[in-house]
């Protein structure tokens, strides 16, 4: 019997220490006299999906430990080192930053030691380093225990492909195209492409999209020539979190320069039309901004000034051809004449 308890004991023992062990190796931990603080060194999400960073305060039973709260920051994961951190919650005061409203919740209760946090609906922006804090009051004085410098937590938000955008390019030689295919992922993703038969294709280029931050978008080129066939592709693009496929028909090279050349002229035919349009409309303006001006100069002269240079213009006409009656007694009607090109100033 005392050997059967020593051997239960031991093996109780053995388990407790096992657990303990693991617990460290998934935890960084640090301590400050009784009380002890641990987070997890690395938290991996997918964007749009949720995350939980735990954060874990123990101390003794009895000791004077009490009014735990929890204070957690953010640091950009671009810029770990430069000292910049956000506050993001306060336990105390259920404070919560802007860019985590309605997204970050307490897991279990930090008054009792547990500063836990569910952040919803991951962002690439959430992607950094986050600080944990407990503040604590013990024999009437303030304390915080914090984690330290290499000792945070560090976020990591994944992406699952998508396919951004699909299309033809024609290129400028006239004598070939490409398929172009935009794809976004993290970690960087495996980029097949596939023919009409469902065979697959090697990717003339794959690049990574640099005006993009964390490398998140990658863009991969198919070259096709006169001999390339016509028919349904593919782009497929996957990672370890999932794959992405969208379609496109290529009609042929001689439909696309076709195309080409037909929307190129159209086009030109379009601007030379507006072009035409647009200087009519400008010298009509300007003829009857003329107009205008002149009848408005006839309405200023007295009627025998009127008369006078009517008379004179008359006469003008007069000696052009044969006329019937004398111009000087001409009633003038000011308002049937169209167009007047000279006025005599009298």
């Amino acid at each position: 019997m005392i050997f059967l308890f020593y051997s239960s004991l031991f093996v109780t023992f053995g388990i407790v220490l096992i657990d303990s062990q693991s617990q460290d190796r998934m935890y960084n931990c640090i301590s400050e006299g009784t009380n002890k603080l641990c987070v997890r060194p690395e938290v991996t999400g997918v964007r749009g999906d949720d995350v939980i960073l735990p954060c874990l305060f123990t101390h003794e039973e009895g000791n004077l430990t009490k009014d735990l709260s929890l204070l957690l920051s953010q640091a950009p994961y671009e810029e770990p080192s430069s000292g910049i951190k956000e506050l993001i919650y306060i336990s105390k005061t259920n404070h919560v930053h802007r860019s985590f409203k309605g997204r970050l919740e307490p897991v279990g209760k930090p008054s009792e030691g547990n500063g836990s946090v569910r952040i919803r609906d991951l962002k690439m922006e959430d992607e950094g380093t986050y600080t944990c804090s407990f503040q604590y009051k013990n024999r009437g004085k303030t304390y915080v225990l914090a984690t330290r410098k290499g000792n945070e937590t560090k976020l990591r938000v994944n992406v699952r492909p998508r396919v951004v955008d699909l299309r033809i390019e024609f290129m400028n030689d006239n004598t070939s195209s490409r398929l172009f295919c935009k794809a976004e992922a993290k970690p960087s993703p495996k980029v097949t492409w596939l023919n009409p038969k469902q065979h697959l294709v090697d990717a003339s280029e794959v690049l990574v999209d640099k005006n993009v931050p964390n490398k998140l978008q990658i863009i991969s080129i198919l070259n096709i020539t006169g001999e390339t066939p016509s028919g349904s592709y593919s782009c497929l693009v996957e990672n370890k979190y999932g794959r992405a496929r969208r379609h496109i028909f290529y009609k042929g090279l001689k439909y696309e320069i076709t195309l080409h050349v037909i929307v190129g002229w159209s086009a030109i035919l379009i601007l030379y039309l507006l072009s035409i349009f647009a200087f009519g409309s400008c010298i009509y303006k300007k003829k009857c901004k003329m107009i205008r001006s002149i009848k408005g100069t006839i309405h200023l002269k007295e009627p025998k000034e009127t008369r006078m240079m009517f008379a004179g213009m008359c006469h003008q006409m007069n000696n052009l051809g044969p006329s019937s009656g004398s111009c000087d007694n001409t009633d003038f009607d000011i308002h049937n004449v169209d167009c007047v090109y000279a006025v005599v100033q009298m």
